[in-house]
């Protein structure tokens, strides 16, 4: 049955369910499932006669408690189901008769045989199902990395809305979910499903359920999307009693990648905010780990805006714990051949069966990437996948690189950090330069924004406020803008110019290399827009550029001929840009010349 007929079951009940109600779309649709699950077994004889659903225009809601008590005595599923179920409000004998009856006539059809609706419950709740209930394309694309054999055990931790486990459980698997919501949701779900779920609701960090013999089970398969962003005790690697947590950190990412670790024996496919592949501390050790085991097998960038309700940018990891791995293969599924739009911000995810033969090696093209640990070692253990898999545009930069001499930014440049602004009333007024003030050509016009510094701040940071030719870069949101500071600026201190809070200054320490009118005309070339643009993190929240990686740009240093042609470029484009300037003022004096109102 397509996803669409599945939908239009399931929304049928819940037009009669939530009408004339204040019910949210969550408790219509548990209702309505509670209401399809009960017509389904009872078409299937597996109820006794008193306990079957019965087609009426008049249902007593007692009736219906009384019933669903005693078939939450029946099986664990039917437990999870129908135990300690209240009545939703605002709902009359009359509409729930309504609901059955067509639940009924559903089931006597043989509509509800194949009925599915582990896919449309997230796609109707969507965040009320579970946090970041998954497009059912990423769920496929998952189940296909993870190469699930007929009766092997699957864990699916955090997989609230069961979309992992029942794809698993389809494939013959017996499957186990631990769930931190509600477990009814899932439970009601596996009704239609059928297979092997064992479902629990508990905390797979705090509370590990999936225990034998006083040690944590070991599955052949783990798929989970674990919630990003979640903070935890730092305590808890001193309180865990199965010895997972190497690392003191609350980072919820890598206590889940280590609590999959120690539950997995075979391949494991986890979903982690970019963020994982290139930050220090606790991130960048468990990368170092995974590497020395060779357990990483790939490493997936996929495309941002898949989920209706945030746009995080996340990355799939798929682990091999049953055979070492030599080489590590990066994928860009980032790719526009992977990413379908929807809207402006929203995108739906293609071509699953090609990122899965890329992350396999059943598949090589431009899109993926094969490094050695040595490789990932060499590059600080970052395994952000544009590292890896280079555009020919990038390419062509390494090959001009290679081919002039070079120096590091951090060799030629002093990088400085903005000075601290304050509201008091006794502050030293300054004009701070941010984003908006950067032009396209040209020197940096005088900025608009007032701001208050320290006064002892200021003094003993005198050589933090802009000097002549100082180099503005943007490392935090709209990252790599550049600009120019002009030669007649104001001098440091009261009315003297700072930079902005997401900038920092490059100040020019060898112009005996490069000078600071011919470093502002190559960082704005295409040249230096694709190197800036290559070491800028655009997964995390806010895009930023490192220092550390902002060090290392590599800048070329032109001969003193071409320095001398190059430092004229800024000072022609600023006679250009002066020009605009007054062709525009004459502009508007022109259209100021008739019917005008003034």
């Amino acid at each position: 049955m397509s996803d669409q007929a599945n939908e239009k079951i399931l929304w049928q009940v819940m037009d009669i369910v939530g009408a004339n109600t204040t019910l949210t779309n969550y408790e219509a649709m548990t209702f309505s499932l509670q209401l399809l699950g009960w017509a389904k077994v009872s078409q299937a004889g597996e109820l006794k006669a008193a306990h079957k659903i019965q087609a009426t225009n008049y249902t007593n809601p007692n009736w219906i408690e009384n019933v669903w008590a005693e078939l939450a005595k029946q099986s664990d599923i039917l437990k999870l189901a129908y135990a300690n179920w209240k009545m939703p409000a605002h709902l009359t004998p009359s509409t729930i008769g309504a609901a059955i009856d067509l639940c009924v006539r559903l089931a006597e059809t043989g509509m509800l045989d194949k009925f599915d609706p582990s896919d449309c419950v997230s796609q109707i709740t969507g965040r009320e199902a579970g946090q970041y209930s998954l497009p059912p394309e990423l769920a496929d694309v998952m189940i296909c990395l993870a190469r699930i054999k007929p009766g092997s055990s699957v864990y699916t931790p955090w997989d609230n809305s069961i979309q992992l486990a029942a794809r698993a459980a389809k494939m013959g698997a017996e499957t186990y979910i631990e769930t931190m919501r509600d477990a009814t949701l899932p439970a009601l779900v596996s009704m239609f499903i059928g297979g092997k779920i064992d479902i629990v609701h508990g905390d797979p960090i705090c509370e590990p359920s999936a225990v034998e013999g006083g040690k944590l089970r070991q599955f052949d398969n783990c798929l989970a999307f674990p919630p990003i962003g979640v903070r935890y005790s730092p305590y808890i690697a001193d309180r865990d009693l199965y010895e997972r947590f190497k690392e003191k950190t609350n980072s919820g990412t890598v206590l889940a990648v280590r609590h999959i670790l120690a539950q997995t024996r075979g391949r494991a496919v986890i979903a982690i905010p970019h963020s994982f592949l290139f930050s220090p501390g606790a991130d960048r050790n468990i990368r170092e780990e995974l590497l020395k085991r060779g357990l990483l097998e790939s490493v997936i960038a996929m495309p941002s805006g898949l989920f209706a309700h945030t746009n995080i940018s996340f990355a799939l990891l798929v682990l091999n714990m049953s055979k070492p791995q030599k080489k590590i293969r990066f994928v860009n599924a980032e790719d526009e051949r992977f990413r379908e739009p929807i809207s402006k911000a929203r995108a739906k995810l293609k071509d699953m069966e090609g990122i899965a033969a890329r992350a396999a090696a059943t598949l090589t093209d431009d899109l993926v990437v094969e490094a050695t640990t040595k490789e990932i070692f060499d590059n600080d253990t970052t395994m952000q996948v544009n590292r890896y898999v280079v555009p020919k545009s990038i390419l062509k930069t390494e090959r001009l690189l290679t081919s002039s001499q070079t120096q590091q930014l951090g060799d030629i440049v002093k990088i400085l950090r903005p000075m601290p602004t304050t509201a008091h009333p006794g502050a030293v007024k300054a004009w701070e330069v941010g984003a908006a003030d950067l032009p396209e050509f040209a020197y940096i016009a005088k900025p608009a924004k007032e701001v208050g510094i320290d006064p002892a701040t200021a003094q003993r940071n005198n050589h933090q406020f802009l000097q002549p030719l100082d180099i503005i870069l943007i490392i935090k949101g709209s990252v790599g803008k550049v600009g120019i500071i002009p030669n007649d600026i104001p001098s440091s201190g009261e009315g003297g110019w700072v930079v902005g809070q997401s900038a920092v200054i490059l100040r020019v320490t060898r112009p005996d290399l490069i000078d600071p009118k011919t470093l502002i005309v190559y960082l704005r070339s295409p040249l230096g827009r694709e190197l800036l643009e290559r070491i800028s993190v655009k997964g995390a929240t806010i895009p930023l550029i490192q220092q550390r990686e902002l060090q290392r740009l590599q800048i070329i240093i032109p001969t003193k001929k071409e320095s001398a042609f190059i430092g004229n470029i800024i000072d022609e484009q600023s006679k250009i840009q002066q020009e605009i300037e007054q062709l525009r003022t004459r502009q508007v004096e022109l259209t100021r010349k008739v019917w005008s109102l003034d």
